[in-house]
């Protein structure tokens, strides 16, 4: 079945009061199929998981969906996914575009000395390291 297919027999089940969440669970075909489309509709199944409260589905979307431009979200699905699951893709954008950064940045720990590197070796590395990610980390766009 197709994507778009799949979506509408959610969209059936909870139209006719049929709770989604049996369908929907960890593990089952259906659950693990739209799973299967995560890569070429990422918005579209966080946004099904979001307006039908499936956590799971929600979470391993969102990791398709570290690169897309939140600029582009059409109106339509960010009133569809809710403001709780509107505010954790926010949320995942900005900590992404924080941390990486951090990270990079952060300072190599010096270890005890050995005949194979001294501590003057280790603070050149540090100090090489630093160059290097400090251009890097203020260059990066990690949508991209």
């Amino acid at each position: 079945a197709s994507f778009e297919t799949l979506c509408a027999a959610v969209t059936a089940l909870k139209k006719y009061g049929i709770p989604t969440t049996q369908f929907l669970s960890p593990h089952t075909a259906l659950a693990e199929r739209l799973l299967a489309f995560a890569p070429l509709h990422a918005i579209e199944l966080y946004t099904l998981a979001a307006e039908n409260n499936v956590e799971h589905l929600a979470v391993k979307t969102s990791s398709y969906l570290l690169s897309f431009p939140l600029s582009d979200l059409p109106n339509e699905l960010a009133a569809r996914m809710g403001v709780r699951y509107l505010k954790r893709l926010l949320v995942l954008h900005t900590m992404r575009k924080t941390e990486l950064p951090r990270l990079l940045l952060a300072s190599s720990y010096l270890h005890a000395q050995t005949h194979l590197c001294c501590v003057a070796e280790q603070k050149m590395a540090q100090r090489a390291w630093a160059k290097a990610t400090a251009s890097l980390a203020w260059k990066l766009d990690p949508s991209k």
